[in-house]
């Protein structure tokens, strides 16, 4: 194949001795590769299955930022519905998550990329059961606080989703009320 890019001009790369019995065996080549890549691709995304709403390229790009968690800020949106990015400190750690409208929400506990030594799929694991949990939380909270005060202040004081949670579970129960009575 050297030839073929010392001398770009057709009529001479065909002349080439053997040429199709080369290409045939690179073509070979790249194929075991290929199902290679494929192979550890799909171990990865079953370690961490939000891994299939990925293309190849993008999960190769993820896989290759190893050293630098904030890398993969760019594939967040692919991997978390509505989450626009995660909050970093100096260090690396991963304190809260920032939706596409730009609500914060603070992580009950903090998430060290660099304790899972370069195995994006540990540590994006992690933060999803802190997304889960922090979720848990919020919308704990407002459920608790829904009772205590004026809808305009606990609109305000509480996080989106837990807000539209909350506040759909006490229609629920309203409209369940209503139509037993």
């Amino acid at each position: 194949m050297d030839k073929t890019n010392k001398d770009t001009l057709v009529n001479n790369v065909m002349k080439i001795d053997n040429l199709l019995g080369i290409l045939k065996e690179s073509y070979e080549k790249l194929e075991v590769v290929q199902h290679g890549l494929n192979n550890y691709l799909e171990k990865k995304r079953l370690l961490f299955p939000r891994f299939f709403f990925l293309a190849n390229e993008d999960l190769l790009s993820i896989l290759k930022e190893t050293r630098d968690p904030k890398r993969v800020k760019p594939h967040l949106k692919k991997c978390f519905e509505a989450i626009k990015s995660l909050e970093f400190d100096e260090e690396n750690k991963i304190s809260a998550m920032i939706s596409i409208e730009g609500e914060k929400v603070d992580f009950l506990r903090i998430v060290d990329p660099n304790a899972a030594e370069g195995a994006v799929e540990r540590w994006l694991i992690e933060v999803e059961e802190c997304m889960i949990k922090s979720n848990r939380d919020a919308i704990l909270k407002a459920l608790t606080d829904y009772p205590k005060k004026e809808r305009k202040d606990w609109v305000q004081l509480h996080k989106g989703q837990a807000v539209l949670c909350v506040a759909m579970a006490y229609w629920t129960t309203g409209a369940e009320e209503k139509m037993i009575s």
